[in-house]
């Protein structure tokens, strides 16, 4: 195995810690703010990805009822995230013979339909996501 550059390794970590200690402190509601969604402020409906700020902090603090709250997909879509930044850092900083993190096709058009289905039924009146 070749030598390991230092800075392969720590830079991705440092930058997924400051992310999720960003997330973990700064409570969106209780500051009153959040990075303005352009989806949001161009079309007044909700993307699928809004209230992702929220859910984070939720989550991070444990409450696993407030993150699906605030935006249900984030915890369904999180270990697939997770799985891809893992198999990326492996093969990325350690040089670990791993296969290609890939979603299989049929996989890919659920989601993918998933995510449209989710994105009209959270903008639909008395559909109970916020």
């Amino acid at each position: 195995m070749p030598p390991v550059n230092s800075c392969k390794i720590v830079l991705p970590l440092i930058a997924a810690v400051a992310v999720a200690l960003w997330a973990f402190v700064l409570d969106p509601i209780a500051a009153g703010w959040t990075i303005p969604c352009p989806w949001y402020e161009a079309t007044g409906t909700k993307c699928p990805g809004c209230g992702l700020q929220r859910a984070a902090h939720a989550l991070l603090h444990g409450d696993i009822a407030a993150a699906l709250h605030h935006n249900v997909l984030s915890l369904l879509l999180l270990p697939l995230t997770l799985a891809a930044f893992v198999v990326w850092y492996l093969q990325r900083c350690f040089d670990v013979p791993t296969r290609r993190f890939e979603i299989p096709a049929p996989l890919t058009w659920a989601l993918a339909f998933l995510i449209i289905a989710y994105w009209i039924l959270r903008n639909s009146p008395g559909s109970g996501f916020e």
